[in-house]
């Protein structure tokens, strides 16, 4: 039983990573975006 809880726990955390990771991802992808706008201006 306490196996399983710990896997359980160890996928939120990962999961919680990744959300962490697409996070910046997309930041990071907005402020290129946003770069090239203001070269274009």
């Amino acid at each position: 039983m306490e196996e399983t809880d710990g896997k359980v726990e160890n996928k939120s955390r990962e999961q919680q990573q990744q959300r962490l990771s697409d996070d910046i991802i997309a930041r990071f992808k907005l402020l290129e975006v946003g770069v090239k706008l203001d070269h274009l201006e």
